[in-house]
């Protein structure tokens, strides 16, 4: 019986003991903070001032919708070089840089590069080095997503690159550099999906001269629609006329495990007091069935216990000393 009785209160303990481990469990990772952290968000909104299009010619290609900023690129187009979207400033040191877009449309031109939408940062002072993920159609009509580091400039820079098939419309596309190591992420779909690292490579420390944003056709006469939905830059610093201003790091993760850990307090409360009652209540019985009954000092309210031949004769309380009447299963 002792052993069915220890076995329900530990059941009873058991939803508290598992909520504890859950949380624990699922407690947000630290992430890591940058003293600048900007998103821009290009849903509804112009291009930033941070921002501009490098090749004044085809702002006209550039319009602000809902969705995000779109980019439209007919076939007949008189001006076949791409729109080319950079920031004002550059980074410096290590850095994670996001950005998000959708390809709504894109016709594979007769030959070259692809037509697509490529993300790109550029060293500061070394012309033509820089890194790419790009997702791209080919001319045979293959979809893929290409990463590349390149080494310099010219006709055919020495260069070094990567690229797998891909049927994403809708993706996230990611740079992260710690120390002098560069990483290379994508993730489909616009929120909510993990990102899968693509490859990996030793880039160097050197400063980025600036974040570009890139619609192409490779020079060719096919169309391309491309929205660019937003672009988030984290930094451990930025260099430029005009740097974003620092932002307070998240704390809604703070916010998450504070509410968990309350949760799991007040389980544990509600078990701890279910379990006490139960045995609270064990004990009486246990008492009555060996023939005494439990019952309150009227005067000083101590738990006395006394014969069940004894109900309704006075005993002495032995805390007070005052005469109780005995009572049969006080509760």
């Amino acid at each position: 019986m002792h052993r069915f009785r220890r076995m329900v209160i530990l059941l009873l303990m058991a939803p508290a003991l598992l909520s504890g481990a859950i949380a624990c469990s699922q407690r947000a990772p630290e992430e890591r903070t940058y003293p600048y952290d900007v998103n821009y968000d290009f849903r509804g909104k112009p291009l930033p001032k941070e921002m501009h299009v490098l090749s004044s010619e085809l702002v006209h290609f550039v319009h602000s919708e809902p969705e995000g900023l779109r980019i439209t690129l007919p076939k007949d187009r008189t001006e076949l070089q791409p729109l080319v979207l950079g920031t004002r400033f550059g980074l410096e040191g290590d850095f994670e840089i996001t950005v998000t877009l959708e390809i709504l449309d894109a016709e594979p031109p007769p030959t070259g590069y692809g037509a697509g939408a490529t993300f790109f940062i550029n060293k500061q002072d070394k012309p033509g080095a820089g890194a790419t993920i790009g997702r791209l159609l080919r001319p045979n009509g293959k979809d893929i997503l290409l990463v590349d580091h390149v080494f310099g400039k010219g006709h055919n820079p020495p260069h070094e690159a990567v690229e797998s098939l891909s049927t994403d419309k809708r993706l996230r596309m990611r740079f992260k550099r710690t120390g002098a190591k560069l990483s290379y992420h994508v993730a489909p779909g616009l929120q909510d999906t993990k990102f899968e690292e693509l490859w990996a490579t030793n880039f160097g420390t050197d400063d980025i001269r600036q974040v570009i944003m890139i619609v192409t056709t490779g020079k060719q006469p096919a169309g391309i629609d491309v929205r660019w939905i937003d672009l988030r830059i984290r930094s451990a610093g930025v260099h430029g006329p005009m740097p974003p201003m620092p932002t307070e790091p998240s704390r809604l993760w703070l916010v998450t495990a504070l509410l968990a850990a309350f949760g799991v307090l007040v389980v544990l409360l509600v078990s701890i007091a279910a379990a006490l009652f139960l045995q609270r209540r064990w004990q009486q019985l246990d008492v009555v069935a060996a023939g005494f009954t439990l019952f309150d000092c009227p005067h000083c309210g101590k738990r006395l216990k006394a014969k069940t031949e004894l109900a309704g004769k006075n005993v002495k309380c032995p805390k007070c000393g005052t005469a109780a009447p005995v009572r049969l299963h006080a509760q």
